[in-house]
């Protein structure tokens, strides 16, 4: 059987697409051991289009660095202090990212997830001390 060209170009660029969930990374939405009664990540986030895609990519990472921030700020891990509302997050994205470029959301990203990885150790002792890791 031969496939117009046409046709099979286009297979080829959607199937990434259609096997891959559309979001990168990963939600806090069930399923957990730990602080199973967290809030879960706002919807619209993994229904964003795939052109923009990655704004909820910024989100998370803006979350996963604010929450290990929180840990560290209050010295102490409760799920309240590691899972807290999305909406601080949801809110500095919008106040600083919500008209970026996607060079810009690359490096916001970046920059949010070098802020994550510094502060992890530290936040990862206190909450393995709570239980809550």
């Amino acid at each position: 059987m031969k496939i117009p060209m046409p046709v099979f170009i286009f297979a080829i660029a959607v199937a990434p697409t259609l096997a891959s969930p559309q979001s990168p990374s990963t939600t806090l939405d069930s399923g957990f051991d730990i602080c199973p009664d967290r809030p879960s990540q706002p919807d619209w986030i993994d229904k964003l289009p795939s052109r923009d895609a990655f704004q909820g990519a910024v989100i998370q990472m803006i979350y996963r660095a604010q929450s290990y921030q929180n840990v560290i700020e209050a010295g102490e891990c409760s799920c309240a202090t590691r899972f807290p509302s999305w909406e601080r997050s949801v809110q500095r994205f919008n106040d600083n990212y919500l008209g970026a470029d996607r060079n810009g959301l690359r490096d916001a990203r970046n920059e949010y997830r070098a802020q994550a990885n510094e502060t992890r150790e530290a936040a990862k002792a206190l909450c393995e001390d709570a239980g809550n890791w």
